[in-house]
This record gives C-alpha cells, structure tokens and sequence, in this order.
C-alpha cells in the first residue's frame, strides 16, 4: 500500500543522511470532495497511517524524541472506490538543528496524482525490498 509514500520517506532518509532517522509525523485526511464515504473511514486511514509512520522503525539506530524528523503528511481525498483512493499527497519536513531548539526544513513535496489502495484495520506492512 501507498508505494508512493515509501518512495518519498525513503528520498527523505537518503536526502537527510546517508543514515536514516526516525519520524515525528503528523497526517491530516481532507475528505470533503467525496460524496459516498464514511467519515469513520478517512478518520481510520489518518489514524492508521500516523501510527505506521511513527511506530514503524526504519533504522536500527535509538533516538530521543527530539532528534526525530519532523513532517506533515495532507492527503486530499478525491475521489474513493472499492477501497481505491485518488487523491494529492502534500508532505513537508523538517530536521531539528543540533544543540539547538530550531529546526532547518528539509522537503516539501506535491505529488497531485498519488493513488493507493486503503483496506480498513487491514495492516500496514513496510517492505525495504518492495515498492
């Protein structure tokens, strides 16, 4: 699922550092384009992807919440159908500065055609192998 989503975390990672780090992410759903949804399940999808984000571990090294990257994923639903979404896809970082309590953004991207297949309490699962 959201093979798009694993493409840009893994350019976040390789843009950052050659070191990847862990995520502080924060995830917004805009459903108000579509007429034939639940509202529970967009609420659900939001839920499910912050969680995957931020418990998923994406390098063997320990970081203190602090050290973490921070972004912001806003998925704009266009449209949905048998569990398929159309959506934009707008994700920004940023990397706090070391020894500092500023942080120095890192990437802003608009992807306007991120499509994925979303099945409700079905689990996300990362693959560094897979696409």
């Amino acid at each position: 699922m959201m093979r798009k989503v694993l493409v840009v975390i893994v350019f976040l990672f390789s843009f950052v550092n050659v070191f990847s780090q862990e995520l502080n992410a924060t995830v917004s759903v805009n459903y108000q384009q579509v007429a034939n949804g639940n509202p529970q399940l967009f609420k659900n999808l939001e839920s499910q992807v912050k969680e995957f984000l931020n418990t998923t571990k994406w390098t063997t090294k320990e970081y203190k919440d602090v050290e973490k990257i921070d972004c912001n994923f806003f998925i704009n639903v266009n449209s949905y159908g048998s569990n398929v979404f159309e959506a934009t896809l707008q994700i920004q970082s940023s990397r706090p500065i070391y020894n500092a309590s500023l942080s120095s953004p890192i990437l802003n991207i608009n992807d306007k055609n991120f499509t994925f297949k979303f099945i409700e309490f079905e689990n996300l699962i990362y693959d560094q192998n897979s696409f």
